[in-house]
């Protein structure tokens, strides 16, 4: 599933990132945004246009084309 199809309060490990360039990919894996992480959908706004999650200790929102980019399962 998409990280953007999340329930808000659940964990999610991130599965893959999708047809991202060097320059996205490097600035999520600044925020602690890899494969392999585990993270907290921690809010989303009214009509889902950006996500709030907690992952290693910090919140990062996230507009709803980067959420569509990546691939998570929940834990």
């Amino acid at each position: 599933m998409k990280l953007s199809e999340c329930v808000v309060g659940k964990q999610y490990k991130i599965e893959t990132i999708e047809n991202i360039d060097d320059t996205l990919r490097n600035r999520l894996e600044s925020m602690g945004i890899y494969q392999d992480n585990i993270f907290t959908l921690k809010h989303t706004s009214t009509m889902k246009n950006t996500f709030s999650i907690s992952i290693s200790g910090t919140h990062v929102a996230l507009r709803r084309d980067e959420a569509e980019l990546i691939i998570v399962s929940e834990v």
